[in-house]
């Protein structure tokens, strides 16, 4: 009687397989994850606009001028933390001057990071939701929305 060294092809292919399906089931739940830290990170970022905004706006009676997208408002420096940025490789945030009314727009090219933060603004912040983009609204104090 021959003794058995080793494993068979059939029994390394199904391990093999085994090992490819959990690795792709981690994979998407990593990604998932990680879309839900940026989300929280993004709708964090946009209380910081936020505040700085209606700091503001308490010591100029006025909103920021209109700023290109990326770019932090030049009235808003003062009013947020040293070095703030307006996005990163993942998102990048617009500040829109809408008259009475301004918004902080999130794009972004990843659908789910977007599905995700609207998912978290919807605990009570006004915010509109642009298909692939989501429009954070702030509105002077006293103003009804």
């Amino acid at each position: 009687m021959s003794t058995r060294r080793g494993f068979t092809i059939i029994e390394l292919l199904v391990v093999m397989i085994v090992l490819g399906v959990l690795a792709s089931i981690a994979i998407l739940r990593y990604r998932d994850f990680t879309d839900e830290a940026l989300a929280a990170r993004i709708a964090t970022d946009m209380q910081t606009v936020r505040l700085a905004a209606l700091n503001h706006y308490s010591d100029a009676n006025d909103w920021p001028a209109e700023a290109a997208e990326g770019q932090v408002p030049a009235e808003l420096v003062r009013y947020l933390p040293e070095g703030w940025q307006f996005g990163s490789g993942s998102y990048s945030l617009d500040w829109d001057n809408l008259g009475g009314v301004v918004g902080v727009t999130v794009r972004s090219d990843r659908p789910n990071l977007i599905a995700k933060l609207s998912q978290r603004l919807v605990q009570g912040n006004p915010f509109v939701d642009m298909g692939g983009n989501v429009m954070y609204i702030i509105v002077a104090p006293g103003i009804p929305i």
